[in-house]
């Protein structure tokens, strides 16, 4: 192999690694843009929600009370389930007027979490 076949040879490999470094690069500032515009956008864990005490008002169902409980945006089947397993109710389980269940307040947990003030970063 000749001195220029080896110099040709040799520019290229550098302009293979250069163009393998800019997209690296590249690839790194966008999943860095991406990660600081999730945290910037609020994706944060669910509210940790405050425990209380409710009672059934005639007519109530588990459903409403869930709906009541979670927080904007959540799902209440999840609350609801929760509320079950709280107060060990099976299914099918009829909730009576009167009935004093433990609820987990996402709501509550969630307007906490909004009149928090934010760090500064």
């Amino acid at each position: 192999m000749g001195v220029r076949a080896h110099a040709a040879k040799s520019g290229r490999f550098w302009q293979d690694g250069l163009c393998a470094a800019l997209w690296l690069a590249a690839l790194a500032a966008l999943v860095g843009a991406a990660g600081w515009g999730l945290a910037r956008a609020g994706w944060r864990r669910p509210p940790i929600p405050t425990m209380r005490q409710v009672v059934v008002p005639r007519g109530g169902t588990l459903w409403g009370v869930a709906a009541t409980c979670a927080a904007p945006g959540q799902d209440p089947r999840a609350v609801a389930r929760e509320i079950r397993r709280i107060n060990g109710l099976g299914p099918g389980r009829v909730l009576h007027p009167g009935a004093r269940l433990l609820v987990p307040d996402y709501r509550a947990g969630a307007a906490r979490l909004a009149h928090r003030p934010q760090d500064e970063s």
